[in-house]
């Protein structure tokens, strides 16, 4: 298939469907998430209440259910006809008078004065406005989501002095409503998150870029991309756009379109839509978030290397800047890394003596070995979330400045020491403790390539943990890193984590963890 739109875009493939009731978890894994691939998902969404309360029998937005119930909240609305930077102007309005739009739009669109302003609501965050009301569930496919369970919680960056109160927090959780025409440029998701899109009705078309070909939608300088892949796009500014071969896919009414990390796209409402979208990081695009971070980092340096030699602050004022730019920055991916090492190290202790009895009743009472094989998939899926974490903590103590800039405040792992168990207790009984309790499937370590996932030169863990000690700095404490490790308590392993303020402290409990149940439970990774 090689076909233009529009005389402007190649459309080379249409994005596969698949049924998501008969497509079990490790499929979609294995074939879309772990390639990195595109896929329109059907079956999903028929028990989502929803995608019974708000559209009406005929299929299109039941105007009067949203305004009613919803129409107080305030919520963010573009202006598909005004661009304004690399993105469309956004105003401020409440649901109810959206909708007063919207209808006034759909009975009048040959009338001049709705000609002006193009409206499309996007990113209300329902979620947070209504926690009880319960729209959708995720499916499993998506739930290995560590970016909104961490946003329960935390914020992803936190300025000087501010407190974090748990709530109060935003997240990546959307709605996004509009009438036929309504559109989005082009552009790849925030942090190179994957994310996934449900139409509760309507149709959209859009139009997807693999990585492999984003530099053909750039400028000459690499600078600044296509905003609107159906404008007028400038030869001489843009010579190798025509090159570029983008997967094409229609989305109607019930189905979830999976957009992978990195690909660029852009959507066009083709009647009038409702959708509810999500952002995710798990550990398999992991990397690709710390690949932006430093990207940015380099071109933030770049573009105030005139003043490093006046500056005494240089490193902080990037730091800053790249905070502002980038929605993280490097002590602000350290604290993430650290707070889901946490979660997970406390996840995968319990997990072992569910391991431990489930072996102990098989012995005796030779009873099945399913429970043992989901425990052990589960642990193997969290001793691979580990690993990434590794990965990018080896990758971040691998820049020269990054310890002077991201280090935390003396007291602050202290502090944090004991906010981390009601953090991990309620990470455990949330969503994402769903997902892995139900993990269900062949569950192999994939592998993130490169001599990055070697392990630190050091092959006793006894010796290892007394490292972590030392690169810790943690003197007077009665019990040892490998003590406490051994425990496998939420608090004694918090105690240790509480000591890491480097990526290098980072990786060496990281590694002791995963010697220590690797050994003592003969899980091959």
């Amino acid at each position: 298939m090689d076909e233009t739109r529009n005389g402007k875009v190649r459309v080379v493939a249409q994005v596969p469907l698949i049924d998501g009731l008969q497509t079990p978890y490790h499929q979609f894994r294995d074939q879309f998430m772990r390639p990195n691939l595109p896929v329109l998902i059907s079956g999903l969404m028929n028990h989502w209440r929803a995608f019974r309360e708000w559209s009406s029998p005929f299929g299109v937005p039941d105007f009067d259910y949203l305004a009613t119930r919803f129409g107080n909240s305030n919520v963010q609305v573009a202006e598909c006809s005004t661009r304004e930077f690399t993105d469309q102007k956004r105003v401020n309005m409440t649901v109810a008078d959206y909708i007063t739009y919207w209808k006034r739009h759909n009975s009048y669109k040959q009338d001049l004065d709705c000609a002006g302003s193009f409206l499309y609501l996007k990113d209300w965050h329902f979620v947070k406005d209504y926690p009880e009301y319960g729209p959708y569930s995720t499916p499993i496919f998506f739930m290995d989501d560590w970016l909104n369970l961490y946003l329960e919680h935390y914020q992803l960056h936190a300025n000087e002095g501010e407190v974090e109160t748990p709530g109060c927090l935003s997240d990546y959780r959307f709605v996004y409503m509009g009438p036929k025409g309504t559109w989005t440029p082009l552009h790849a998701d925030v942090l190179r998150s994957y994310s996934w899109s449900s139409n509760i009705c309507g149709k959209k078309l859009w139009h997807l870029l693999p990585p492999s070909e984003t530099h053909l939608i750039f400028d000459r300088h690499m600078r600044s991309s296509v905003y609107n892949i159906y404008g007028d796009i400038s030869v001489e500014e843009f010579p190798n756009f025509h090159k570029a071969g983008w997967l094409e896919c229609t989305q109607e009414k019930g189905q979830i379109l999976f957009v992978p990390s990195k690909w660029y796209h852009q959507v066009t409402n083709l009647e009038d839509t409702i959708s509810i979208n999500h952002n995710w990081i798990n550990g398999y695009n992991l990397h690709w978030v710390w690949e932006l971070i430093l990207t940015d980092y380099k071109e933030t340096r770049a573009s105030i290397e005139d003043i490093r030699l006046i500056a005494d602050d240089f490193e902080e004022l990037c730091q800053r800047n790249l905070a502002e730019n980038s929605g993280m920055n490097f002590k602000d991916l350290f604290l993430f890394l650290r707070r889901m090492m946490v979660f997970f190290l406390s996840y995968l202790h319990h997990n072992r003596s569910t391991i431990k009895e489930e072996k102990h009743e098989q012995e005796i009472f030779s009873t099945s070995i399913e429970k043992t094989s989901v425990s052990r998939e589960v642990s193997t899926q969290v001793l691979f979330n580990l690993k990434s974490i590794r990965l990018v903590a080896q990758l971040l103590a691998s820049v020269d400045t990054c310890e002077q800039c991201m280090l935390a405040s003396p007291d602050e792992g202290e502090v944090e020491s004991a906010n981390w168990i009601p953090w991990v207790d309620n990470a455990r009984n949330s969503e994402y403790g769903t997902f892995l309790s139900n993990l269900i499937g062949p569950c192999t370590s994939p592998d993130i390539s490169g001599s990055c996932l070697c392990a630190p030169d050091m092959s006793e863990v006894s010796h290892r943990a007394s490292l972590i000690d030392m690169e810790c700095s943690k003197k007077g404490k009665s019990e040892t890193s490998r003590g406490l490790l051994l425990q496998g308590t939420t608090q004694s392993i918090s105690v240790v984590a509480a000591k890491v303020k480097t990526p290098t402290a980072l990786i060496l409990v990281i590694q002791a963890i995963i010697d220590q149940f690797r050994q003592a439970y003969q899980i091959g990774f």
